[in-house]
């Protein structure tokens, strides 16, 4: 659960950042995250895909 706990307030509130990151800097942030977002202009409608990476805590961290 430590672990965890460190993990998570390393990476900060990501959510937040990726909100106030610059538009041509979210692409590769979500391509990172596995995230994909299609919008279809005709029907006002985003469908996302999320594909995350398999991860898994070791001793020293994450590892992927």
């Amino acid at each position: 659960m430590r672990q965890i706990r460190e993990i998570t307030e390393s990476l900060g509130n990501l959510a937040q950042r990726i909100h106030t990151a610059d538009a041509d800097r979210k692409g590769p942030i979500y391509g990172a995250l596995g995230i994909t977002i299609i919008y279809e202009h005709a029907t006002r409608a985003s469908t996302v895909r999320s594909r995350p990476l398999s991860l898994f805590v070791s001793e020293g961290g994450v590892d992927h």
